[in-house]
């Protein structure tokens, strides 16, 4: 909070030692977030990526935990409640079979809702994680194969391009890989009025050397300003 990364390393390295003697988990998982921060923030992506995925494997194990968890208390809740129905409907079991094959019926809909979601998740990140992703490909070959033949300017300017890729799949990541995002099903929206001409140049710019690559010509056809009320990132998400 006050901008000074080197105290905010200090804490969290004793922080991340009591919470390993105490194997608190969640705020281990923290611990490795806010390091992930600073370290992006200092552009050490290297760094900032080994936390991250140590603060995801974390979240993993702590969904797992809940979720096991969670399972428990409801397969002792149906057992408490199925025996009441036994005890106080004893002459009714007929009745109490059906109302078993409805419940059950009833919560394999809900599971196969669930994994379609979970699929239709998954199957967003993928594809969206695939653009930047292929063009930091198509760029590092580039330097790969013709360095001699670019000059330190172009030299700059690829690895710029390089850079801003990454960006956008830590945003992504960042983005998808949010555990209670996931758990809530819900996208949190932030609406506001921005050019969506200067969005729709920064898609094109990004998709540019990918579409070279296999022959395909984008064609931008409106004008400078066109000023639209949207959220940002969804918008970009679409136009991607």
């Amino acid at each position: 909070k006050n901008n000074d990364p080197a105290i905010a390393l200090d804490n969290l390295y004793i922080a991340n030692h009591l919470a390993g003697k105490r194997d608190a988990k969640k705020d281990l998982s923290r611990v490795h977030r806010l390091y992930f921060e600073i370290y992006r923030s200092n552009s050490d992506f290297e760094k900032a990526f080994e936390h991250f995925e140590k603060h995801f494997k974390l979240e993993k194990e702590i969904y797992s935990i809940e979720s096991e968890r969670k399972l428990k208390s409801l397969s002792i809740q149906y057992q408490f409640l199925n025996s009441e129905k036994e005890r106080k409907i004893a002459l009714q079991e007929k009745e109490i079979y059906k109302l078993k094959n409805v419940e059950l019926a009833e919560a394999n809909s809900r599971l196969v809702k669930l994994n379609e979601e979970k699929n239709e998740f998954i199957g967003i990140a993928a594809h969206d994680l695939k653009n930047p992703l292929s063009g930091i490909l198509i760029y590092s070959k580039k330097l790969r194969t013709r360095i001699d033949k670019y000059s330190k300017e172009e030299i700059s300017e690829i690895a710029a391009e390089m850079e801003t890729a990454s960006e956008r799949m830590f945003k992504l990541i960042a983005k998808f890989l949010d555990i209670n995002l996931i758990e809530s099903g819900k996208r949190d929206f932030k609406f506001a009025e921005f050019n969506a001409a200067e969005l729709l140049e920064q898609t094109i710019s990004v998709s540019l050397n990918q579409a070279n690559s296999k022959n395909i010509e984008i064609i931008r056809d409106c004008g400078d300003k066109m000023e639209i009320f949207s959220d940002h990132d969804s918008l970009e998400q679409i136009l991607d």
